[in-house]
């Protein structure tokens, strides 16, 4: 009886008709791979966001002015509408304590004292409703000095009077202003203390003249001064109002 050796068969010749079996790996082209069905929903939802965040901010340009430069401990000015046609937006004041950079989502935390209360509120960046946003004075929470970020954790320690921002609060261009002119009288050899600048920038305010010249080249504009010569002014109308009134007050109850 005679046996046979017994001849490997080739699986991708296995079965000459059409019905032969399907083996991977033997058509020798090397095998296509497809990324998880969650990669390509996120990269598709980061394409869709991208897109709608192109489109918003395009849509912002022209509906109201670029906003600023601003950071965490800034004292800021923003005018929010609470409706989409309101045509008199709401004036808040306060400082950031905190900020959120995520597309579409990016917002920022405004804290301020108003009378015994302390008022926290989150504005969105992307929203139409905020108007415009006017930056009054850099790193008001810790008096001019820089907030690092390993610093943001202790924010809500602070004193509450430091996050107090009012109309009356001064503003970055004042303490440009106070500076040059400590350095003025300070070069002059006059009295550079508080009193004597404090005089010399009231004296700028009426006038327009002083130790220091007022114009484009400063640090603060002559709209800023002229605001501020205003302000001023009603704030000493005011004044002289009340002082009146006790004044005629005092005289009745004679």
């Amino acid at each position: 009886m005679s046996s046979a050796a017994a001849e490997p068969v080739d699986a991708a010749s296995a079965g000459a008709g059409d019905s032969a079996p399907f083996v991977p790996g033997t058509s020798g082209e090397p095998r296509r791979k497809y990324p998880s069905r969650f990669r390509r929903a996120r990269s598709m939802l980061l394409d869709v966001m991208g897109d709608s965040l192109d489109k918003t901010q395009a849509r912002l340009k022209k509906m109201r002015p670029e906003l600023p430069a601003w950071n965490v401990g800034d004292a800021v000015e923003i005018e929010y509408a609470f409706e989409r046609g309101d045509a008199a937006p709401a004036v808040i004041r306060g400082s950031i304590v905190g900020r959120r950079r995520k597309g579409l989502d990016s917002s920022f935390v405004l804290k301020n004292e108003m009378g015994d209360d302390v008022i926290t509120a989150r504005i969105p960046v992307m929203s139409p409703l905020l108007r415009s946003m006017r930056v009054m004075r850099r790193n008001h929470v810790r008096g001019g000095k820089r907030v690092r970020r390993a610093q943001l954790t202790y924010l809500e320690q602070r004193p509450v009077s430091d996050f107090r921002v009012t109309v009356d609060t001064k503003e970055e261009w004042e303490h440009a202003l106070e500076a040059k002119i400590r350095r003025e009288l300070q070069r002059s050899g006059r009295n550079w203390g508080s009193k004597s600048v404090a005089e010399e920038k009231a004296k700028i305010f009426k006038t327009g003249k002083g130790v220091v010249r007022v114009d484009a080249g400063m640090d603060f504009s002559k709209a800023e001064v002229a605001r501020a010569s205003v302000a001023a002014k009603a704030k000493r109308a005011g004044a002289g109002a009340a002082s009146g009134k006790a004044a005629k007050g005092g005289a009745s109850r004679k």
